[in-house]
């Protein structure tokens, strides 16, 4: 089994090469589903309404995210302290979870796993991968697309701050696919590329690593 790791900028189309990687034959794991997933445990919420206070608890019961992204979100140093403590506290319950769907997909001799996760780099996730792909992506297309979830070009910068820099981020992949137009016969002859090249016939590893 082959693990890569998806990097790129917000915007990039990560997920959309991700699914490419599904479709494949890879399984996906969704650092961002993993992390909601977690918000919804008790423990957590519990953390964070002590923090935060009731409010940050939504009509369903659930965190609210958006008003959980205002607070950690900003270039202020409490926003930075708040972004600080929200990863400490989960990404260490993403990070277990993590592992065991790496472990179950061993065992299910999957090919190949894919993992998207924003901070990959950041989080030193990329040591149980095998390679790591960069998706490029300029700037202007970027801001298109992140448009759709309300975000201005402002906020996709102020959140950018928090990542580590694009070019860095390029320069540690192994392998980059090249996303600045949405044409999906481009990407599915890229993520072709990549599969040949760093997965092909790979055999399954049972003893997987991290």
């Amino acid at each position: 089994m082959r693990v890569l790791g998806l990097v790129g900028g917000i915007g990039s189309g990560k997920s959309a090469s991700a699914a490419v990687f599904v479709t494949a034959g890879a399984k996906l794991l969704d650092a961002d589903q993993m992390a909601r997933a977690v918000l919804d445990q008790p423990e957590v919420q519990h953390a964070l309404v002590t923090r935060w206070g009731a409010d940050l608890v939504g009509t369903d019961a659930r965190i609210d995210r958006q008003r959980l992204a205002a607070i950690v979100f900003g270039d202020d140093a409490s926003s930075r302290a708040a972004l600080d403590y929200l990863e400490e506290l989960t990404h260490p319950l993403v990070w277990r979870q993590t592992l065991a769907a790496l472990r179950a997909a061993a065992r299910d001799r999957m090919p190949a796993v894919v993992i998207d996760a924003p901070l990959l780099l950041e989080a030193g996730w990329d040591l149980l991968c095998d390679a790591v792909v960069f998706v490029d992506s300029p700037w202007n297309v970027r801001v298109q697309r992140v448009a759709n979830r309300g975000w201005t070009a402002a906020e996709l910068a102020r959140r950018e701050r928090r990542q580590w820099p694009i070019e860095f981020k390029r320069w540690r992949a192994h392998a980059v696919i090249n996303n600045r137009s949405d044409d999906p016969q481009s990407l599915q002859r890229q993520v072709a590329e990549v599969w040949s090249q760093w997965i092909g016939d790979a055999g399954v590893l049972l003893d997987v690593r991290g």
